[in-house]
């Protein structure tokens, strides 16, 4: 993601209100596998720059958009219109401590929220594999852990404001304006931007996390009892062997025992990852060291238990290595083993050579309109192709494949990943989608924050969209 602007930057104002704006500055994602040139990029650090911003893409009748760390792979922060970060809106604004809520602003990143909340003895209840996104974009997309017990992010969201493209502010929680609270958790941009969000915490807490290698065919046999047997439970299944790495862990009032390698251990561990980077490289003019490559790793990287206590923000999060295609969806959990039988039979037939892992989590499920575990608890089957040094990898065909395996078992791809399902497919898959759409023709009835993934994924064809409701007696907050 690109920084705040500098001195040179252009300025925009009406009424006294200055919203700071870079022209035609390039942004690309973390991946780098989706780049854009927006006309203006903006970087406010208020309400009311916020309304000003729109003012002038409303007057203009060009398209907004938000971006945030730019950790997803497909293009839902794309556009050629305007860009804005809420890296300047992201303060803690109110602690309420006896309900252990925070009211924090949109922009604030999960690792600034992982060194505040402890001193207030706070902690989120869950967290995915990174801590790089903002607030924002983490319930914009479904951002999900691992856990049986546990919903996405969103789930803790317990109240929001977001702001419409007309200037309206609505105040949504589960009480008030509960429609489009549940279509705004989960709503990939579409319906404005929220600002300003109460999260649901709990006690800061400790976890007690335990790695060990099984056999697949041990965790698939015993895999509902693995999973209720823990607060939070995964594995990844490495490719090419009947090998899984099974993560399990449990709050704990256990001291704090984190894993502190000693200097050596550390330049083996960069020496290890430069060497699978460098493997992985030479494998594209060789594909069939795939195979070899994922065997070794698996049998001389995790080949045993290991186990760690500390504070739960340092347990869930980990190094995702380099740079990656990856894709991921929804399924219910009880077409888990079916759909990793599955899709281990179609790796083998079709003699593919991909990469490790394959990660395999569990969220419950939940009632937001557009949430993957929308009424069902879910298993998410994620995939993974490397880009060693950035470069191009051969990924399609085992996605596509992929994809037809997951649609097969009732799926729902991640709406931040890169998936090919379109609106026909995407609609048939969501309960609530109708409902969605109502509070999109409502809140955003001219397709303000619209971009070509919104146009692909959510959209209705003008010519198919009922009539417009008459705004004006649409209450305003």
């Amino acid at each position: 993601a690109t920084g705040p602007p500098s001195s040179s930057s252009s300025s925009y104002s009406s009424q006294g209100v200055s919203a700071r704006a870079i022209r035609h500055q390039p942004w690309s994602n973390w991946a780098q596998t989706q780049t854009c040139t927006p006309r203006l990029t903006y970087y406010p650090s208020s309400l009311a720059q916020l309304q000003e911003i729109f003012r002038i893409a409303n007057s203009n009748n060009e398209p907004v958009k938000l971006f945030g760390s730019g950790h997803s792979p497909n293009d839902c922060a794309c556009t050629t219109g305007h860009m804005v970060s809420l890296d300047r809106m992201s303060s803690l604004l109110h602690v309420h401590r006896q309900e252990k809520t925070v009211v924090v602003e949109a922009g604030i990143r999960l690792r600034q929220l992982n060194e505040i909340l402890p001193r207030y003895h706070l902690a989120l209840s869950n967290l995915g594999s990174i801590a790089e996104q903002s607030i924002a974009g983490a319930i914009a997309t479904g951002t999900h852990g691992t856990g049986q017990r546990y919903g996405i992010l969103a789930t803790c969201i317990v109240a929001l404001k977001l702001l419409s493209p007309d200037g309206t502010v609505w105040d949504c929680s589960p009480e008030n304006n509960q429609d489009v609270f549940l279509a705004a958790l989960c709503s990939m941009g579409s319906l404005g931007i929220i600002f300003e969000v109460t999260i649901q915490c709990e006690t800061v807490y400790r976890l007690h996390a335990v790695e060990e290698p099984l056999p697949l065919e041990l965790v698939l046999k015993h895999l509902p009892s693995l999973i209720e047997s823990s607060d939070h439970f995964r594995f990844w299944w490495f490719p090419h062997t009947e090998m899984a790495l099974g993560w399990s862990a449990n709050r704990t009032q256990m001291r704090s025992q984190p894993v502190q390698p000693s200097t050596t251990k550390q330049l083996l561990a960069s020496a290890e990852r430069h060497s699978l980077e460098a493997l992985l490289y030479v494998s594209k003019k060789a594909p069939s060291m795939v195979p070899w490559i994922n065997r070794a790793w698996q049998h001389f990287k995790f080949n045993k238990r290991r186990e760690v206590v500390d504070w739960s923000h340092k347990v869930f999060t980990f190094d995702c290595l380099f740079k990656q295609r990856v894709n991921e969806w929804s399924i219910p959990v009880e077409n888990t083993v079916p759909a990793l039988k599955d899709l281990k039979f179609f790796i083998e037939h079709e003699q593919l050579n991909v990469h490790f892992p394959v990660e395999v989590r569990f969220v419950k499920g939940d009632d937001i309109f557009l949430s993957p575990c929308y009424g069902r608890d879910s298993c998410y089957i994620g995939v993974i192709m490397y880009r060693p040094y950035g470069g191009q990898v051969d990924y399609r065909r085992y996605f596509a494949g992929y994809e037809r395996i997951m649609a097969r078992h009732g799926g729902r791809p991640h709406w931040a990943k890169a998936f090919g399902w379109r609106r026909s497919e995407l609609s048939e898959a969501y309960p609530k989608w109708e409902q969605f759409q109502a509070v999109l023709r409502r809140l955003d009835p001219h397709r303000r924050m619209s971009n070509s993934f919104l146009e692909r994924v959510l959209y209705q064809p003008i010519s198919e969209e009922p009539p417009r409701p008459d705004l004006s007696l649409v209450a305003k907050l």
